[in-house]
């Protein structure tokens, strides 16, 4: 981890990556995952497609929903 001053570009702080704690490391290994710097272009098709599917999910769950509605009004 390196902290940099905005304004004068002079390093603050330093902290190697093997002298971080496990809770830290943990921390910025999710991190690169969450913003798809892990696994190279095959990490980022992996999220497209995790992404993807969970908006097919969300539309499968609000179509049900519609239909089960839409079919006990009719049967009514």
């Amino acid at each position: 981890m390196l902290y940099v001053d905005a304004y004068s570009g002079k390093v603050l702080r330093f902290v190697p990556y093997a002298d971080s704690s496990p809770g830290h490391k943990l921390y910025f290994w999710t991190l690169s995952f969450h913003m798809g710097t892990v696994g190279g272009l095959a990490g980022k098709r992996m999220l497209m497609g995790s992404t993807g599917s969970l908006i097919f999910i969300g539309f499968l769950g609000i179509r049900s929903y519609l239909r089960r509605r839409l079919h006990r009004h009719a049967a009514s």
